[in-house]
């Protein structure tokens, strides 16, 4: 659930400006989903740079009905997402192929060199010459 869809759930318009209403459903909207999200992609959601997201983080609105409703909405709401379901027999596959994908690219790149140090000393060649 990105920042539009928690704010269309809970009724609410962000109107982009410092409102404290405003602030306090991004900052509960931040405490709830942090760990879902880095704070990077928080940002994005929100127009807004990591360094905000780090400030709406450390708010604190002490028995302030409005966020204290919002926060229990957003948690609620974190509470509906289901985790991701991991399954380590992928993972060990796709970590294989990935590996055996590197060592290919590995040894192209290793090829390149190889010719661009050739190309290099017949040049070096070619201007001792002169």
């Amino acid at each position: 659930m990105n920042y539009n869809q928690f704010c269309q759930n809970i009724g609410y318009t962000d109107k982009g400006t410092r409102d404290w209403d405003n602030v306090k459903v991004r900052a509960a909207y931040v405490k709830a989903f942090r760990p879902f999200f880095t704070l990077t992609e928080l940002g994005r959601q929100m127009g807004k740079s990591h360094a905000t997201i780090i400030h709406y983080q450390k708010l604190k609105f002490p028995r302030d009905k409005f966020y204290e409703s919002t926060l229990d909405i957003a948690e609620k709401l974190r509470g509906t997402i289901p985790e991701p379901q991991v399954d380590e027999d992928e993972v060990m596959v796709t970590s294989v192929l990935n590996y055996d994908y590197l060592l290919e690219q590995n040894a192209k790149l290793a090829n390149q060199v190889k010719e661009l140090e050739a190309k290099l000393a017949t040049l070096k060649q070619f201007v001792n010459g002169i």
